[in-house]
């Protein structure tokens, strides 16, 4: 009983080895570090020096590139100084108009365009109204067509292209020199050996368009009978029934009655003098107002009735 137990050892002075597993993914982590390796000198150099080219590049590349904008600057301050010196200075102010084509149209429609280029002084070459002054010339009846082109430095050219009569228009109301589109131009100033005489009353005005039916076929003959000699016809005369007579200076007369199957007659004109040239020497007249079938009226002796008869060769 007196015997003394000896005390045991305390666990807090005991110190046990404890030892932690690792788990499966800090295994795998450990297991796929590298160990880092030695790197040769050289290598190191050829990433240096690509590094540096590089940079090179790149500051080159920024080079460019202010350059560029720096030109890019100096181009449009230039370009905006050199408009403003074209839209104000005095030096391509108009000083001079020169208008060509003014030969073949009377002195009082030379003076109305004349009139319309008084353009007042200060006007820029650049800012001059030419559309405008184009529209207003082409508004003449006596004129086809105007171009108006800049000269510099103060220089306008206007060239005008008149219209050129094809035949003189006589009617009950006046004469009318009248081009190869119907469009009347002026009054007749007797230069036109054509004539188209209308006994009729027939109201025609200045700057206008034919617009009757028999007028306008009396102008398609005139421009489609190229089988004819020109200078051997002189007039067509539409009478009151609005029928359609050529006269030739060889006294030969041509009836191509109404305005219907105008292209049909055309075809049978040419087609007769194609034939015989020489037929104004047989007959004083031929006959078109039938196409289906056409005739002629033979020269005769004084003194003998003139027969008509049909012609032979032509197609029906």
């Amino acid at each position: 009983m007196n015997q003394v137990r000896r005390a045991s050892k305390p666990i807090m002075n005991t110190i046990l080895p404890i030892r932690f597993r690792r788990s499966s993914t800090a295994k795998r982590q450990s297991h796929n570090r590298r160990k880092p390796t030695a790197v040769h000198p050289l290598y190191m150099q050829d990433v240096k020096r690509s590094s540096v080219r590089h940079q090179l590049r790149k500051r080159a590349v920024d080079i460019r590139k202010r350059r560029t904008q720096i030109v890019a600057a100096l181009y449009i301050t230039l370009a905006a100084i050199i408009t403003f010196f074209a839209f104000n200075s005095p030096f391509f102010y108009i000083r001079y108009i020169r208008v060509i084509g003014l030969h073949d149209i009377t002195s009082s429609e030379a003076k109305q365009i004349v009139a319309l280029m008084q353009i007042p002084s200060g006007i820029n070459l650049f800012l001059a109204p030419a559309s405008r002054l184009t529209g207003e010339i082409n508004h003449f009846p006596f004129v086809s067509s105007v171009n108006i082109s800049r000269r510099f430095p103060d220089r306008l050219e206007v060239t005008v292209t008149p219209r050129l009569p094809g035949a003189t228009l006589s009617t009950a109301n006046g004469s009318y020199e009248v081009d190869a589109g119907g469009m009347v131009i002026r009054s007749s100033r007797g230069k036109t050996p054509l004539i188209i005489h209308d006994a009729r009353s027939t109201a025609v005005k200045t700057g206008s368009l034919i617009n009757e039916p028999t007028l306008i076929a009396s102008l398609l003959i005139l421009n489609q009978c190229t089988v004819l000699n020109p200078d051997q016809l002189t007039k067509i005369e539409v009478d009151q029934n609005a029928d359609i007579c050529l006269n030739m200076k060889d006294s030969l007369v041509i009836r191509f009655g109404q305005s219907e199957d105008l292209s049909a007659k055309m075809v049978l004109l040419r087609h007769i003098f194609v034939a015989d040239p020489g037929i104004a020497g047989e007959v004083e007249s031929i006959d078109l107002r039938c196409p289906e079938a056409p005739s002629c009226t033979p020269r005769v002796a004084v003194g003998n009735a003139p027969e008509r008869v049909p012609l032979s060769g032509v197609p029906s």
